[in-house]
């Protein structure tokens, strides 16, 4: 009834476990979509198990083929509690910063809690290891895929491990579980050591850089960065803009992102007539809006900053490619580095000049990155590096005073040399097939 380990792709069948999938907005879904749509190319029979907390896309449903068999896992969990009659299904970070909060993320990720509060929670986990044991004898699956965040995902296909050990499991890590920076979690010694022991079950992690892979490998020794890949060659046309205009599509993840040095330059210049304040625009999409307005107004540039509200990715992209700078706010410090937001390829797509800005310190990974496709510079949120800030937005901004187009300087061969997803996937599927 087990089944045996494969090497012939075309007899693979795959398992995906993805709680977070289109339509969830945002990076984290397109990378699930992305990966799973290429690993279903490498199989003849595949299954998506996801929530109900979101309709199947049906865009992404057609696009993967027949041989692909959704189904939607019951849940409970606090999405379904608290977002049940509202168009969106996330908190604004303004009113995850307060004590009382604070305490509840902690809780809701710490074991066990996180297993009945967390996203998911119980009748999730419990229908997915049930519905899950009983497709793997039926259709002798061979692969499973799971996906943090959440853990939900991940505890299932421990699960299926465990009864079916000739299973060859994917665990995909988009973010560490515990990291320095946030601090989310009671007790995270005793949980290191309470996932050791799950993930090394695995045959093998996926993350998505070298920086995160270093801290995965206490896990589990097999570890594979799998970069978020794209699929199309990205133009390069450059547009007439009327506004030097320039954007940041995000969140600001409980502040931990901090554009102030931006805000301080632009300011700066304006105070020293060497940029014009009827020729400048600052975009903001997302869910954050009234931090942009506080910190806009400390720095006299309310009338400057247009807030879309949180907008679809496709208006995100495009407001991506039409922008003079997107901004790409990050965070970086001696023992954490590689945190490759999913707008870096999203800029990197756009082909506009990226401005990088970490709290703490430059991000070499980040640095590396930008300079090998030639999309621009990344810079810390330190004193010392408001300079650098400024010449960077003088030389794009002097570009379209003289041109009046967007500069786009982005290799697009080096771009897919780094970026396609055949090329980001290719060692994970020869590792797995």
């Amino acid at each position: 009834m087990e089944p045996a380990e494969q090497t012939n792709a075309s007899a693979s069948r795959f398992l995906f476990l993805l709680y977070i999938y289109p339509p969830y907005f945002g990076t984290a879904p397109v990378r699930n979509y992305n990966i799973s749509k290429y690993l279903l190319q490498k199989s003849d029979r595949s299954f998506i198990y996801t929530t109900t907390n979101r309709p199947v896309s049906r865009e992404a449903a057609e696009s993967l083929g027949a041989s692909v068999s959704f189904e939607q896992l019951p849940t409970l969990d606090y999405r379904t509690r608290i977002f049940r009659k509202k168009k969106h299904d996330h908190f604004k970070e303004i009113y995850k910063t307060n004590f009382l909060s604070q305490f509840i993320i902690k809780l809701f990720n710490s074991f066990p809690f996180q297993l009945i509060f967390s996203e998911g929670g119980l009748v999730y986990i419990f229908s997915g290891i049930y519905k899950g044991i009983k497709l793997v004898k039926k259709e002798k699956i061979t692969h499973v895929y799971s996906s943090y965040r959440p853990l939900a995902d991940h505890y299932i296909a421990f699960a299926l491990k465990i009864v079916f050990p000739g299973l060859i499991w994917v665990a995909d890590f988009r973010d560490l579980i515990i990291e320095p920076f946030y601090k989310q979690l009671f007790f995270p010694k005793l949980h290191q050591r309470l996932y050791r022991r799950i993930f090394r079950k695995a045959n093998v992690l996926i993350t998505i850089s070298d920086g995160l892979a270093k801290h995965l490998h206490y896990y589990n020794p097999r570890v594979i960065v799998v970069k978020n890949g794209i699929d199309a060659r990205p133009e390069k046309t450059a547009t007439l803009t009327e506004k030097f205009t320039i954007s940041y599509t995000g969140s600001m993840f409980l502040n931990k992102r901090n554009p102030e040095p931006l805000l301080k330059v632009i300011s700066n210049l304006l105070q020293k007539g060497v940029i014009q304040r009827e020729k400048i625009k600052i975009c903001y999409a997302g869910k954050d809006g009234s931090y942009w307005q506080k910190l806009c107004k400390k720095y006299n540039l309310s009338d400057l900053l247009e807030d879309k509200g949180l907008v679809s990715q496709g208006d995100a992209k495009e407001l991506q490619k039409v922008s003079n700078l997107n901004l790409l706010l990050s965070i970086a410090s001696d023992e954490f580095e590689g945190i490759l937001t999913g707008k870096l390829v999203e800029y990197l797509e756009a082909g506009s000049p990226v401005l990088g800005i970490n709290v703490g310190r430059t991000d070499p990974e980040v640095i590396r990155i930008l300079h090998v496709v030639n999309a621009g510079e990344c810079f810390s949120d330190a004193e010392a590096d408001l300079a650098g800030i400024e010449a960077f937005v003088v030389r794009e901004y002097d570009h379209w005073l003289k041109t009046g187009y967007i500069n786009k300087p982005v290799d697009t061969e080096a771009l897919m040399s780094n970026f396609s997803t055949g090329n980001t996937m290719k060692e994970l599927t020869n590792s797995i097939f």
